[in-house]
């Protein structure tokens, strides 16, 4: 018995790191021939990778700004975007507890003094699903900013709920319109109903119930340095965003290892409450900009071919980018998140169609 308690502390370690070895092998085997990156521009990410019951976490490269400095697996980064995923789960969570209703009106969470009769009929689905006729950002956004590499910073929630008391919507409006603005909308209903901070909201209904101890929005304790370097578009080492508004739509910051928890919490794998939310917010399917893509509350989805779907989310900073991916069905996913604002591109999709066998994978 003893004999055998050794050859497993010793095997299984060894099966496990070179599965690690072949998986970085074949990602490095993408970036050379698939990927359009260069280490040039983007110094350094971590891959994490779920695949069944097993998760990978690989970095590559360097710390921005340190050439001699591997990056760390643990890193954290900035997500932008991929922020709306999580606001999706959260929102869904307060749904569940009955602290919110996804089909009451936005008007009924907000201070009456914002309220705008013209948006009578717009509801918290629509919001999640981007069915709100809101432009991208504010018209005028950013015409005025003190800082354009920070342009959260001086934006304030009360201009935000200015701008949507006064907003007149479109004549022409389409079903679909992607918008910052319902995120950060979104982040106000959640501090409304809660009577908590964004931040807070999330910790106590995602983050906690899903182990994932690296994830934050607000900084509070924390300093600015906890989070990796990044590099923007002109090479130069970039500050990392503060948020007055818009946090609901750009303001996670987290690490691969976390990213992957919440993925396997979106593909019910996490033995959390959360598990059952997965398939409403999957299912929810709306058409978004062709035939083949979709958007369902927080996630662009992408009709591979008839029998594959995968969901993804990408997000962008001033010097850090990030992708999350997976393939529900298959129970797949990947995280990639990188320290400059030019990204890994489309390296994400490649490694999850590589876990996919080309997109020829079937469910077990």
């Amino acid at each position: 018995m003893r004999c055998l308690i050794w050859i497993l502390f010793f095997f299984v370690p060894a099966i496990l790191w070179s599965q690690h070895s072949q998986l970085a092998g074949e990602i490095t085997k993408i970036i050379q021939y698939d990927a359009d990156l260069s280490y040039d521009l983007t110094p350094g990410f971590v891959v994490a990778i779920s695949d069944g019951d097993s998760t990978y976490v690989l970095p590559f490269g360097k710390v921005a700004g340190h050439k001699d400095m591997a990056l760390d697996a643990s890193a954290i980064f900035e997500t932008g975007s991929v922020t709306k995923s999580l606001t999706s789960l959260l929102v869904f969570a307060l749904d569940q507890a009955g602290t919110l209703r996804l089909s009451n009106k936005v008007n009924t969470y907000l201070p009456i003094e914002y309220q705008n009769p013209r948006l009578k009929n717009l509801t918290v689905l629509d919001l999640l699903n981007h069915e709100a006729p809101f432009p991208k950002r504010p018209h005028w956004f950013g015409e005025h900013e003190e800082d354009p590499q920070n342009p959260y910073k001086f934006y304030s929630k009360n201009e935000l709920l200015k701008y949507y008391s006064s907003f007149v919507p479109p004549k022409n409006q389409t079903d679909f319109s992607y918008s910052h603005i319902n995120y950060a909308l979104l982040e106000v209903i959640v501090e409304n109903t809660t009577a908590t901070p964004f931040g807070d909201a999330l910790e106590t209904y995602v983050f906690q119930p899903l182990g994932m101890t690296n994830s934050f929005i607000d900084f509070k304790e924390k300093k600015e340095d906890v989070i990796t370097p990044g590099v923007d578009r002109s090479m130069s080492m970039a500050e990392p965003w503060s948020f007055n508004s818009f946090a609901g739509s750009e303001g996670l910051k987290s690490n691969a290892t976390d990213l992957i928890l919440f993925m396997r919490a979106m593909m019910g794998q996490s033995a959390s409450s959360l598990d059952i939310l997965a398939n409403n917010i999957l299912s929810l399917e709306k058409p978004s900009y062709n035939e083949k893509l979709y958007y369902t509350s927080g996630w662009h989805g992408i009709k591979i071919n008839k029998r594959t779907k995968a969901v993804i989310n990408n997000g962008n900073t001033n010097g850090h980018s990030a992708f999350i991916g997976m393939v529900p069905e298959n129970k797949t996913a990947v995280v990639v998140l990188s320290n400059s604002a030019f990204g890994t591109k489309d390296l994400g999709l490649l490694i999850l169609r590589m876990i996919n066998y080309n997109w020829k994978r079937r469910p077990q």
